[in-house]
């Protein structure tokens, strides 16, 4: 979609529309910015009118990141936790790639509603809203490198899992993403040493592993590849309330240090949570391993600890792995080199 020919409203204060007219000859750049700092472009999607920030269309063909999973499984604090580690982060200039809002205003209130209060005031935040009649991202980004490659808008959509269930021209999201972070519900899996229980999974994974191979399947009728080519992550939620034995190789990842940054050991986590999945009857979470590619498997957790009326205890509370799903989804996605963040470890 070219986003930068769609239509360009500005958005007065008491929630009514002008269309903006374009830059003239007579504006320098900064006037023109002043004058569009209220625009917004109209989303031609299915649903009520809503609309992506004015700038959207400014950085080519945009990575748009759904994360799926149950609507208890966390995804909101698991996105939160992501965007607040990349916020400010230090090692992002000493590998030269700088992380900046794509709209002031998108920023400013998911500041105010989502990183303020999970990560200053450590409060559970509010599920994603289901009755959605339009499904709208929730947070935007830009990826800048020093060395000259171009600028890449980086979307994020977290939907309600119950609105995937509910058929409709909601979903056609679906249609544009082109990464995705399945996040598993580590409350279902079985303890260490537990029989009986029967095998879990998400059924959210599957309706949306079958609207993309659909997808494909119409644009390609001859599709021969049985992976659908979009990178995904899947990400073990909650990591910090699973049991394992003392050998497991589980304690290896989460038990001890927090390796964030380093990649080159992706493989073997990915290795690992997998037969740890398949081990403790959650095969059915594995779904996107067998059909999208390629895919990486992690384990994180937003808050380390269960909240108390509301709110995480200070004691405990801090972003476990976190980053690193986010991080593998960018080198899939070829705007993050691996090695570059290596360096941070040699």
């Amino acid at each position: 979609m070219v986003w930068a020919s769609t239509e360009a409203v500005i958005i007065n204060p008491d929630g009514s529309e002008q269309p903006l007219v374009p830059r003239t000859a007579q504006e320098d750049h900064t006037q023109f910015a002043a004058r569009s700092m209220r625009a917004v472009r109209v989303c031609p999607g299915p649903g009520d009118r809503h609309y992506v920030p004015y700038q959207y269309g400014d950085y080519g063909e945009p990575i748009i990141i759904g994360l799926i999973g149950e609507s208890t499984v966390g995804k909101t604090l698991l996105l939160t936790a992501m965007l607040g580690r990349l916020q400010n982060a230090p090692w992002l200039d000493s590998i030269g790639v700088q992380m900046r809002p794509l709209d002031a205003a998108l920023h400013q209130r998911f500041a105010a509603t989502h990183l303020e209060p999970f990560l200053k005031r450590r409060a559970v935040l509010d599920a994603t809203p289901l009755h959605q009649s339009s499904v709208e991202f929730t947070y935007a980004t830009t990826l800048h490198h020093r060395d000259g490659r171009p600028p890449v808008a980086i979307a994020f959509f977290d939907v309600s899992g119950d609105r995937l269930r509910d058929p409709g021209p909601h979903n056609a999201f679906l249609s544009a993403v082109n990464a995705l972070i399945f996040v598993v519900d580590s409350t279902t899996i079985r303890s260490a040493g537990e029989q009986g229980r029967a095998e879990t999974g998400d059924s959210t994974f599957e309706l949306v592993i079958d609207q993309l191979n659909r997808k494909y399947q119409y644009l390609d009728q001859q599709f021969p590849d049985p992976f659908i080519p979009i990178p995904a992550a899947i990400v073990v939620g909650k990591a910090d309330r699973l049991t394992y034995d003392r050998d497991e190789p589980t304690k290896r990842w989460f038990g001890v240090g927090d390796d964030d940054l380093e990649l080159s050991t992706i493989s073997e986590e990915s290795a690992d949570v997998y037969a740890f999945l398949a081990s403790r009857g959650g095969g059915a979470y594995l779904k996107p391993a067998l059909r999208l590619a390629p895919v990486t498997l992690h384990y994180a957790s937003a808050t380390n600890c269960q909240s108390a009326d509301g709110f995480f205890p200070s004691r405990s509370f801090r972003q476990r792995r976190v980053l690193k799903p986010l991080l593998s989804l960018l080198v899939m996605k070829g705007v993050l080199d691996a090695g570059q963040l290596g360096q941070l470890h040699g």
